[in-house]
């Protein structure tokens, strides 16, 4: 069975400077688009190593794990 990996419903993400799913994520596999200003989160699927918390920490519920 594959590992799970997240993925940002860019609909849903507010694209804050203080997202908290990319401060949640032990691998730095979360960036935004605009960089720590701010800017829709982006998942980089080779770091990222499915524990969940991202998606446990988004008050958007933006986060998903497939």
């Amino acid at each position: 069975m594959p590992d799970k990996k997240a993925y940002i419903d860019e609909k849903l993400c507010d694209g804050s400077p203080f997202c908290a799913v990319r401060r949640a994520c032990p691998a730095g596999a979360v960036t935004q688009k605009n960089g720590v200003l701010g800017g829709t989160a982006v998942v980089d699927p080779a770091k990222c190593i499915g524990c969940g918390k991202c998606a446990a920490v988004c008050p958007h519920k933006a986060v998903r794990l497939n």
